[in-house]
């Protein structure tokens, strides 16, 4: 500093300090805070494709199984270097029971109905696709017989309902004309004109 130039107060040096430290602890802030929203990068079980914790699928089955290994419950779900974890090309949902889980423990079982089911529904009296109930009456109908259900409305009839009270246009009976009604009428024995009414 030359002899002719004013020395800066000592209270302008210090704000000008405690600005640049306010700055620096807001860099310092926002640093941090990029570096958690980066999501951690794991590897499928499956594939070994790089996957985040967000888009990553745990296995159900996987999970019980490592309690077991260990011979108790967790009674948490463990973080992701505990638990298998998979990508969705990885994993199959079982038709059955709706939970998602690695191509191991959930496999495709029928071709014609295009079903998957987990291990333990296909170790028990789970059926495919190929077999239910009827939507009316719950009498019990396969592919064999009463055929898929209707692309239209989605309900699965046995044969009797589907001709019977069915009001979709595409499954259910078709209409009548009244010249069809009225000859029904005239073979039905039960049916009988005023003329032909007993006397009482």
């Amino acid at each position: 500093m030359s002899a002719f130039e004013p020395e800066q107060p000592i209270i302008e040096r210090e704000e000008q300090v405690e600005a640049v430290e306010q700055v620096e602890a807001v860099e310092q802030v926002e640093a941090v805070e990029q570096v958690e929203a980066v999501e951690p990068i794991l590897k499928c079980e499956g594939c070994k494709k790089e996957i985040t914790l967000e888009t990553a699928i745990p296995c159900e089955w996987c999970y019980r199984e490592l309690e077991e290994g260990l011979g108790f419950t967790l009674g948490y779900r463990p973080d992701d270097k505990e638990e298998p974890l998979f990508c969705k090309q990885c994993t199959l949902k079982c038709h059955a029971c709706n939970i998602r889980g690695c191509k191991e423990c959930v496999e495709f079982v029928c071709c014609d109905c295009d079903y998957n089911m987990c291990k333990e529904c296909r170790n028990s009296d789970v059926d495919c696709g190929c077999y239910g109930e009827c939507f009316s009456c719950r009498t019990e109908v396969n592919r064999g017989s009463e055929g898929w259900p209707c692309g239209e409305c989605e309900k699965w009839y046995c044969d009797d309902c589907r001709q019977g009270d069915n009001p979709c246009k595409e499954c259910g009976p078709e209409p009548q004309s009244e010249s069809e009604e009225e000859e029904e009428e005239e073979e039905d024995p039960t049916v009988l004109s005023a003329a032909e009414e007993p006397s009482k």
